[in-house]
């Protein structure tokens, strides 16, 4: 469930992460050989390069959450299942 919800934040976050920094890079390194014009581009072009690979990212970190949820509430069913089993035999014993 952790797991799943880091990946998710990755995601969400990691495509507008990229593309500030790559827009930030070229700003203060490549000025002279880049045009502002094309840099804002290449920024944003990067940008949407990174939200489309981290797409599937995002769909397993939902994937892994909700397994995660599923988990959780399996073994706390389980625990109040295994609990109730065992009153029921000690009032059978007293």
């Amino acid at each position: 469930m952790i797991t799943g919800g880091i990946s998710v934040l990755i995601a969400l976050l990691g495509s507008p992460l990229v593309g500030w920094i790559l827009r930030l890079v070229i700003e203060n390194q490549g000025t002279i050989f880049v045009p502002p014009v094309l840099a804002a581009s290449l920024a944003e072009t990067a940008s949407a390069v990174a939200q489309q690979m981290l797409g599937p990212v995002l769909i397993e970190g939902f994937v892994l959450g909700f397994a995660g949820l599923g988990m959780v509430i399996v073994a706390t069913l389980l625990v109040r299942s295994e609990r109730d089993q065992i009153i029921q035999r000690m009032d059978t014993l007293g």
